[in-house]
């Protein structure tokens, strides 16, 4: 056989170098990337988790940073008892929030819902005087993206949140 077909590729140390330092970096992002996702950047585990409570401690809240898009979620509010007045709790979710998501149930039920300016009020019953009134709202997300919300109970600071909605 001929030997001017032959290619000679030859050794070149350099390039071999380069694609080795290519290969490992790969390996280690997507080692990276499991890692994040184990630990719940796509939704469902502790990076997902969140808390957050307004500056006077009258209101705190607990929900997933993370979620897919028309995935169910939970928003659960703790309101302290002193946010009662004249036996009634009344509790304001942001209208930029309720409009990237649908309100599928909220526990316990309102006494009534009222719309007003950005906020829409949820009133409840203030039974017990000396326990906070936790209030769970099942929610499934509509829009992708960064969700900016503001919740807060009458006569309290409001927390302030996002929650971010993958595809």
């Amino acid at each position: 056989m001929g030997g001017g077909n032959r290619v000679d590729v030859g050794d070149d140390p350099v390039r071999r170098r380069r694609e080795w330092r290519l290969e490992r970096t790969a390996w280690a992002l997507a080692a990276l990337l499991l890692l994040l996702a184990l630990a719940g950047l796509f939704g469902g585990g502790p990076l997902s988790w969140a808390g957050a409570g307004s500056p006077d401690g009258v209101v705190h809240l607990s929900y997933d940073r993370f979620v897919r898009g028309y995935s169910p979620t939970t928003l659960e509010v703790s309101i302290a008892p002193q946010a009662a007045r004249e036996g009634r709790i009344r509790l304001g979710v942001s209208q930029e929030f309720l409009e990237t998501v649908a309100v599928q149930n909220v526990t316990p039920q309102p006494l009534r819902v009222v719309g007003g300016g950005d906020a829409l009020v949820y009133e409840f019953a203030a039974d017990r005087a000396e326990q906070p009134l936790t209030v769970a709202f099942d929610l499934q997300a509509e829009q992708t993206g960064l969700h900016r919300a503001e919740v807060g109970a009458e006569g309290a600071q409001p927390v302030r949140f996002w929650q971010f909605v993958y595809p």
